[in-house]
């Protein structure tokens, strides 16, 4: 059985790696931050960034019923849906930390059987599908770690390699938390 406190644990430890990726791409400069480099699906750092930050505000809005029939858009939801207004590492953490913060909130208030029934969502308006929410939440988690493998080729690209150290980028096995924010306050 799934518990809260357990998908809260893999979740902090999947944001150790995030945190650690966003501090690494600060030396880059505007320039780099955003240039298009050929043969990834996001084309820039700051695109990779952006969608996969943006991947976990889309799967916690479809499980917390954003997208029903007839819902309209926070402005604060339509501005994070406009990757220009993100356009240097600053407000990339700021979104990481906010998005993250309703992820917290949302397993915070599951228990262990919501986590794992079926249920039907909406994944885009008037679109609906059965999802089991700890699938979908592990399923952002596994997304991260695709886009930071990416990231770190950009990195290499771009002549600004991440570091070998293990637990940089990679599920942190022996570290114990806190990592970020969410157990530091």
């Amino acid at each position: 059985m799934y518990t809260p406190e357990a998908l809260l644990d893999i979740m902090e430890r999947v944001q150790h790696g995030n945190k650690n990726i966003l501090e690494h791409c600060r030396r880059f400069s505007h320039d780099e931050l955003h240039r298009r480099l050929p043969g990834f699906g996001f084309p820039s750092v700051q695109g990779q960034l952006f969608h996969m930050i943006n991947a976990e505000q889309y799967w916690l809005m479809v499980l917390t019923g954003r997208f029903a029939d007839g819902e309209t858009f926070t402005e604060q939801e339509k501005y994070d849906w406009t990757i220009a207004n993100f356009s240097d590492i600053d407000a990339l953490e700021d979104y990481r930390q906010r998005v993250y913060a309703v992820t917290v909130d949302y397993i915070s208030g599951m228990t262990p059987e919501e986590l794992v029934r079926p249920r039907e969502v909406f994944c885009d308006p008037g679109v609906k599908e059965v999802q089991i929410p700890v699938h979908v939440l592990m399923r952002v988690a596994t997304h991260y770690f695709h886009h930071r493998g990416t990231l770190a080729a950009m990195c290499r690209t771009l002549e600004h390699p991440v570091p070998e150290a293990y637990a940089f980028l990679d599920y942190p096995l022996h570290e114990q938390p806190p990592f970020t924010e969410h157990q530091e306050q």
